[in-house]
This record gives structure tokens, sequence and C-alpha cells, in this order.
């Protein structure tokens, strides 16, 4: 805006569209914090776990310090710009791997152009595109993949750019001969819509064919042979436990637990936690204070083995994974 818009009009115009976004954004929080399903982060994680965030719950009664516990600006640094540089390095080589060379030729060769033709329409996309390929790079979360998404937009518009700069540039050449300056304008945009076809043949023989993509299956990112077994295993839980339950879970069966009992099976009363967050696998004082509330009212389960928990509780177990609790 500094550099291009001249008139107020511009700068009201927008603005009025940045605050606008952002005030839609802020809406659905505040929405959602209103709402505070029993699903939700709030409920699963933060309230039962509040002492190992080092807060009481006086400090977490207020949507504002709500969300800036979960969205904690001092952790900055301890998130982005912190992978190691052999992880750096290693995700550089796989990113340039998604490209065959004749495409980062022609995103090379849009990347220089649209500067060339006005160097304000360039400047965005570069500054964009860097600060969040830097970030996917350097962040230390398993998930960085999901910030080439968005970066991707800026790399398909430079090679659209590249491939109109080099079919303007085989056009010159060509002139001298109208039929095969005719022919390539037919023959290279054929091969540009056909070249990635052909560089994607066996994902796209997968999708069509077994319904999955070699990436699904290498990063196993849901079981192929089996689509229901997340919900298989939920079942082996909630069949066991009470509509008012209190169930205590490892982190990464919250989820398929919590969608299981009110999607599928349409019981929205079982209250789910994750048994403990931090480093230390063990109960948190707010969680002991927790089940200590609820133990005579609720049946309470844990579906993971805490080291412990025997000593002040006497446990009773369920099946291979699900255990009971009650007052010793």
């Amino acid at each position: 805006m500094v550099i291009t818009a001249r008139k107020r009009s511009e700068w009201f115009a927008a603005v009025s569209g940045a605050f606008i976004g952002l005030l839609i954004t802020v809406l659905f929080f505040f929405y959602l914090d209103h709402n505070d399903p029993l699903s939700s982060i709030y409920n699963t994680v933060y309230r039962t776990n509040l002492s190992t965030f080092g807060l009481s719950p006086t400090d977490f009664d207020t949507p504002l310090e709500r969300f800036f516990t979960i969205f904690p600006a001092s952790h900055f640094w301890s998130y982005y710009f912190s992978a190691s540089s052999q992880e750096i390095e290693r995700r550089l080589v796989e990113y340039l791997s998604f490209f065959p060379i004749w495409a980062v030729a022609l995103i090379f060769v849009g990347a220089i152009e649209l500067p060339r033709r006005n160097w304000r329409d360039g400047l965005y996309p570069l500054i964009a595109f860097s600060l969040i390929w830097v970030f996917a790079v350097t962040v230390s979360f398993s998930v960085y993949r999901e910030f080439y998404t968005p970066a991707a937009v800026f790399v398909y518009v430079w090679f659209g750019l590249g491939v109109n700069a080099f079919l303007d540039w085989m056009d010159r050449i060509l002139k001298w001969n109208e039929l095969v300056r005719r022919s390539m304008q037919v023959i290279i945009p054929g091969l540009l819509i056909l070249l990635p076809l052909w560089q994607a043949r066996i994902d796209l023989q997968l999708a069509f064919f077994r319904g999955y993509t070699s990436f699904v299956r290498q990063a196993h990112l849901y079981p192929i042979y089996a689509k229901d077994k997340a919900i298989q295993d939920a079942n082996k839980i909630l069949n066991h436990v009470e509509d008012d339950a209190i169930v205590f879970a490892d982190w990464d069966k919250l989820y398929s637990y919590i969608y299981t009992a009110q999607i599928v099976n349409h019981s929205t009363e079982i209250s789910f936690h994750e048994a403990w967050s931090g480093d230390e696998m063990e109960l948190s004082e707010s969680a002991r204070a927790y089940i200590e509330k609820n133990i005579d009212n609720r049946p309470i389960y844990f579906a993971v083995d805490m080291p412990g928990l025997e000593q002040n509780y006497h446990v009773v177990k369920i099946n291979d994974v699900l255990q009971q609790i009650y007052r010793k």
C-alpha cells in the first residue's frame, strides 16, 4: 500500500477489507468460545491440565485469556525457525523433488519475468512466498507441509508466467516460418498439459483404481486397507463406558473417540480428556482435582496406561485398553 496506493479511497478500501477479514475471524473465535462444546480443546486438553501450563482456573476464565493461552506469543520462537540444520536441508531437497526440472525452470523464469514487467507486481508474491516458505522449512511442527499449500498459489502464478514467457520467446524465434510457428503454438501448450499428467501418472492411477495416492500409502495418513479401523478401535472403549462417563486418553486418540461417540454413536454426554500434557507422563494437579470432584458421581476411565495410577486409586481392568478407577 505504501508503494502503490496514492488515493485516500484506495487506503480506505484496503484497510476496510483487512478489518472485515480480521473481524470475521475474531467473531468466529468468540462464537466457538461461547458455545464451548465438550469436544473443544478447552475441555479436552486445557481445563483438566491447567496446572501443567502454570495456570489456575481464574487465569482461564475469559475469552482473551483462553485465546492467549492457546496461542501464546511467548512460544513463537520455540515453534518457528527452530528446526535443525539437517531437517531444513532435508526439507529443501524434498520441496525441490516435488517439481520436475522443466517445471522448476519455468517457475524460475516466471519469478524473474513478473518483476521485469512491473517491479511492484513482482514484489508482493516474492515477499509472500518467501515468508510462507521459510516458515515451512524452519518450523518445528511435523505438519510443516501445510505451509506449502498457500505457497503453491505463488509458485503456479510464476509457472504460468514462465510458460507465457517461453511461448513468447518461441514465437519470436519461429516468426520466419508461419507454419512451424502455428504448429508450435499447438504442440507446446499440449505438452505442458500432458507433462504434468505424465508426471503424476502413478498417483492418478492409484487414485482412480484404488482410492488413494502413493503419499497416502507412504505416510500412513489413514489405514487404506481398513478405513473404519479408528472407529472400531474407539468402539472397543465406548462399548464399555456409560453415557455420562469421563474418559482420559492419549492425545492422538482423542479425536477418533470423540468423533465415534458423538457423530457415529450419537452419544454426546461422555467427557473426553487428554490424560497428560507436557513432557512428563503423569496426572497433573488439576487433573487429580477434577477426578476428586467427579469420582463419586460419574464413572471415570483411562484408555491409556498411566504410571502410578494404582498408588492413588483402585484400578479395575476392563479390557486390554480400558481401565476404570475408584476411590481406594
